[in-house]
């Protein structure tokens, strides 16, 4: 049996050609760029930072950010509630500091080295403990500053108990 070498008066391979071509082209618009091409640096990465407040004593502790502007979903000075935990999230902008009540907890200036140099989406933890003193702490990568875009908030019932 002959395979067809034409469909609707065009090649197989070009066809497929062409479906290989809109399929990258939209894995790419759904997935974005890394650098956003203007050649200054700055790229649309997100810092995501998840902050624990194991602190019963005190009503709250606020957690705000050096570098980029917050996303639409996280507020510039997030107030994080008494055993509560939060995720914030931020545009990335090197070098920056993430501080709670004032205090510096973490700056990238510190860190050894950051997952590729600060070029891709990274995650932070940071835990207030029941003392009210706030620490910076290793993730999953063994790292206090990592690579990764999805970051997901302790159940509420763990973070006092």
């Amino acid at each position: 049996m002959l395979r067809p070498t034409t469909i609707a008066g065009r090649s197989v391979s070009g066809i497929r050609a062409l479906v290989a071509a809109t399929s990258l082209a939209l894995l790419l618009a759904a997935c974005g760029g890394g650098n956003n091409g203007d050649g200054t640096g700055t790229t649309d990465h997100v810092l995501s930072v998840l902050v624990t407040n194991k602190d019963e004593a005190a009503e709250s502790h606020t957690a705000s950010y050096s570098g980029g502007a917050p996303l639409a979903e996280s507020e510039d000075d997030e107030v994080v509630e008494s055993c509560t935990a939060a995720v914030l999230r931020y545009a990335l902008d090197l070098p920056f500091e993430i501080s709670v009540d004032g205090t510096v907890i973490l700056s990238s200036d510190d860190q050894p080295v950051l997952p590729f140099d600060g070029e891709s989406d990274l995650l932070a933890y940071i835990t207030i403990g029941a003392d009210g003193v706030a620490f910076p702490e290793v993730g999953t990568g063994n790292k206090m500053i990592e690579s990764g875009h999805n970051i997901s908030p302790p159940a509420a019932l763990g973070i006092c108990n």
